[in-house]
């Protein structure tokens, strides 16, 4: 036994029991110390693990700081209604068993739903309900975000795939609500402030269409705020005398009747801020682009269209008790703006053109249509968001018909659900729905019921060309489900490509590889291949296959592609050029678990429809030629 350790103990005791609980608190908490390294502490000395599990510390600062850095929204929970102080230990406790059994979740998700191409609700909440029995929902779209940020995404993609499905399902749940409560609360306006109205919706849509972004709206308000208070500061600089400063000032931001000259010396200042020194514009490059639709991308890109960026000029003003409302004009939104002279002084301002003013003569010459006084009627908020959403249905309805991107289908889906919720007169997006439903072969259940309601009606009106058409989308509905049900994997091995490869030189390919287009340029990713081209006549002659050195008779490629379509591409056409730059596509996590800084790595569930490519892709990876040949 080694006494001079007894001694050099006895000599320097151990100071920790001895330092203060916020001195320890400190050192605990440095930078760099997770609460596992905690747990790791407390393990190896009985008091160290008594000091930090005392009741005091499960409230106090030390755990609170730790949930915080691990979680950071757990900072957002609510104190317990009986007063009691908040139990941070528990809470991190609690949301760490949320994060496990959601991962546990995700990695089901492949092998369930790897063949079909879309999620149905009724999937999504069966999988969930186990874990909404156990875990708050907030912490549920939390764990299932973390997934979505992530600094790793190179590393996770097919659970960064289906956990936007999952946090997709889950706000939507959470938003129908208030959009089905919404046009009931514009019928009295005095449940909340017009601007906040206009606001809140427009956080709302945001939040409803980019379920993949965390989006709060305090960050959004801030940004409005801050151009608001901007307009006021330039307005105490330049026009001191201006009646909006006083009643800001006094807070009273009800609307109130400013002379014409009053509203036009705001207008220059508002102009000023938004158009001059904030930069805002319309995008004429990208005009139907969705991005220029939501708020928050407006205020972070400065780029919007007529009807974003008057609802920005509205918001800002609206606060400043200006009577603006938004004017539904044919082709083009505008906002009309009333001073206290009456109609006849109306002004019409076009804030696509940087809040130019507009008379009846530039209104007429706007429109190919004469111009009638209901063109001239001021909308509400509900029409100026059931506006926004036809924009996005007819962008997104193009974007499906030109690359046949089922991402686009899914963002279909999105409108039809939320135009449905919005309700109007002379449309009807359920039915538009049920084909977007049936091209995503989804919600065969939500299908045969708007069938059934659809059958009823024409029962009710007697017989006509619908009901034939009812029947044949019933029936279509069966056999999908059955089919859905009955998938069969083909499974697609090396020697399907060996009689091209001894012949030609093919079959060189493989999914993962990141691959350029020698004729279009473009850089894909390989997800599938088939031995000869198996599409129709028609395409092959369309498409030109025939004039390639060896036309249909040669691999063929599945390819996701940069632009965020799909294609079909001969392996003619596709040059392998391995990448440290990952292919920006929606559905590459559905096929691929990683990108390894060349090529993509397919996961399970691709490994077992291609199950030798792994290797190919290996010895690519390793081989100092272009590519191997097989």
């Amino acid at each position: 036994m080694d006494l001079s350790v007894e001694v050099e103990a006895d000599l320097y005791p151990d100071p920790w029991p001895h330092l203060p609980a916020e001195l320890r608190e400190s050192i605990l908490t440095q930078p760099g110390l997770t609460w596992q390294d905690l747990v790791h502490l407390s393990q190896t000395c009985r008091s160290q693990r008594q000091w930090m599990f005392h009741p005091a510390r499960q409230t106090g600062l030390l755990w609170q700081i730790h949930a915080g850095r691990a979680y950071p929204l757990l900072l957002n929970t609510s104190s317990p209604s009986s007063g009691e102080p908040i139990n941070w230990l528990a809470r991190l406790q609690i949301r760490h068993r949320c994060q496990i059994r959601t991962l546990n979740t995700l990695q089901s998700f492949s092998g369930r739903f790897f063949h079909r191409l879309d999620l149905s609700n009724d999937e999504i909440d069966e999988a969930l309900q186990s874990l909404e029995d156990d875990f708050d929902i907030h912490d549920l779209v939390d764990a299932f975000e973390t997934f979505l940020t992530r600094p790793d995404q190179r590393s996770h993609l097919t659970s960064h795939y289906y956990a936007q499905k999952v946090v997709q399902r889950i706000k939507h749940r959470l938003d129908t609500p208030y959009w089905q409560a919404f046009p009931d609360q514009l019928e009295n306006q005095e449940v909340c402030h017009e601007a906040q109205i206009y606001l809140q919706a427009a956080v709302r849509l945001c939040q409803w269409f980019r379920t993949e972004t965390r989006i709060t709206f305090t960050p959004i308000q801030n940004k409005v705020d801050g151009i608001r208070s901007r307009v006021i500061e330039v307005l105490e600089l330049t026009q001191p005398d201006h009646p909006v400063l006083e009643r800001y000032r006094q807070h009273q931001t009800q609307t109130h009747p400013y002379a014409l000259s009053d509203l036009k010396r705001l207008i220059l200042v508002v102009n000023q801020v938004l158009f001059e020194e904030e930069q805002f514009q319309g995008n004429d490059q990208a005009y139907y682009q969705p991005e220029n639709s939501f708020l928050h991308e407006l205020l972070e890109r400065k780029l919007g269209i007529p009807i974003s960026l008057c609802l920005l000029y509205m918001i800002v003003v609206l606060d400043l008790g200006v009577d603006v409302a938004p004017l539904n004009f044919p082709r083009h939104f505008l906002i009309r703006i009333q001073p206290s002279e009456g109609a006849e002084a109306t002004l019409y301002l076009d804030a696509f053109a940087k809040g130019r003013l507009l008379g009846i003569s530039d209104l007429r010459r706007m429109t190919t249509f004469p111009l009638q006084s209901d063109m001239l009627s001021p909308v509400g908020p509900l029409d100026l968001f059931r506006r926004m959403t036809r924009n996005l249905t007819a962008f997104y309805t193009g974007a499906s018909e030109n690359s046949g991107s089922l991402e686009s289908y899914s963002d279909l889906r999105s409108c039809f659900e939320l135009m449905i919720l919005l309700g109007g007169e002379n449309e009807i997006p359920e039915f538009a729905l049920i084909k977007t439903y049936l091209q995503l072969n989804i919600n065969h259940r939500q299908i045969r019921q708007e069938l059934d309601r659809y059958q009823r009606i024409m029962e009710r009106n007697g017989p006509g060309p619908m009901g034939a058409v009812i029947q044949t989308m019933k029936r279509i509905v069966q056999e999908e489900a059955i089919t859905t049900d009955a998938t069969k994997v083909e499974v697609k091995t090396r020697s399907l490509l060996r009689d091209a490869s001894d012949q030609f030189g093919y079959g060189r390919l493989c999914v993962g590889l990141i691959c350029q287009h020698k004729m279009y340029d473009y850089k894909c990713v390989v997800y599938g291949w088939d031995p000869t081209c198996v599409a129709s006549r028609s395409w092959i002659l369309q498409m030109g296959v025939n004039k390639l050195p060896h036309g249909a008779d040669q691999p063929f490629c599945n390819v996701l592609v940069e632009d965020g379509s799909i294609r079909y591409a001969a392996e003619d056409n596709l040059e392998p050029v391995p990448s440290d730059s990952m292919i920006a596509h929606p559905l590459a996590g559905k096929y691929f678990s990683s990108h390894n800084g060349r090529v993509y790595i397919p996961n399970q569930e691709l490994q077992k429809v291609y199950p030798e490519d792994l290797d190919v892709l290996n010895a690519f990876l390793f081989s100092p030629l272009p590519y191997v040949k097989q």
